[in-house]
């Protein structure tokens, strides 16, 4: 279990707009992909992903305009913006020198707001859109009660009767 590495996807449309959801343990998969881009509105939509094979039929479910496939040794173009994500995402992660599967989303859902907060007008306008985004998916009490992703056996009061 040590050993499993998180598989994150990552979304970055035209305007810099920025979506990440981690998705499974490993490589991901076609029901994995579909999990993960559930909530996207993307019909009609120009998508450019690497070759990983499970992006292929839920985006064709989902209606794309066009997919374009790219190989990690060919032409970068259409992907510069998710490789300078990646790279802008291990920066901030780096200092760390690891992170909990357990506290993963707090870290994306941080770095996220890294990204927003740099693209605000200034410390009143971000206040505000703070205000009318809704409520918290974890509180801070709750926050010792984060489940395990991709491990529910994790979840289980633990006990022994001797």
């Amino acid at each position: 279990m040590s050993g499993d590495k998180v598989s994150i996807m990552t979304c970055v449309n035209a305007r810099g707009d920025v979506f990440l959801q981690e998705v499974c343990l490993g490589k991901a998969g076609v029901g994995a992909c579909r999990a993960g881009l559930a909530g996207c509105a993307l019909r009609g939509a120009i998508v450019s992903t690497d070759r990983l094979a499970g992006y292929v039929r839920p985006l064709a479910e989902m209606g794309v305009a066009v997919h374009g496939r790219f190989s990690s040794g060919g032409s970068h173009t259409p992907l510069n913006r998710v490789n300078a994500l990646h790279s802008t995402l291990s920066l901030f992660l780096s200092p760390f020198r690891g992170v909990s599967t357990r506290r993963l989303h707090g870290y994306l859902m941080w770095f996220k707001w890294t990204l927003e907060a740099r693209r605000s007008r200034g410390r009143t306008d971000l206040l505000l859109e703070q205000l009318d985004a809704g409520s918290y998916a974890r509180t801070w009490r709750g926050y010792a009660e984060t489940p395990y992703p991709f491990h529910p056996e994790l979840n289980q009061q633990m006990s022994s009767v001797v």
